[in-house]
């Protein structure tokens, strides 16, 4: 159940991303600042493997969820380069 809330998030947070990106010409701080979405991409593969996972050895389910949470909590200095 953890890992389908997980899932659901980073769902929620890759819409809400496309979604701003859509409503911005490409040329505006928030294109150049969200970039090629590395980290958006890697969690959603993640928490879709660690789902899958989760059946057979959720040991190894935690850790994937451990990996995506220490991914985000490294600093993004994305937005802040392009904001100054």
């Amino acid at each position: 159940m953890y890992g389908i809330v997980l899932l659901g998030c980073a769902v929620s947070y890759y819409v809400l991303t496309n979604s701003l990106l859509k409503n911005h010409d490409t040329e505006s701080v928030i294109h150049k600042a969200v970039g090629n979405k590395f980290k958006e991409h890697s969690s959603l593969g993640l928490y879709i493997l660690g789902l899958l996972t989760s059946f057979w050895l959720p040991q190894i389910a935690f850790g994937i969820f451990s990996v995506v949470a220490l991914i985000w909590l490294l600093p993004d200095k994305r937005i802040e380069k392009q904001m100054s």
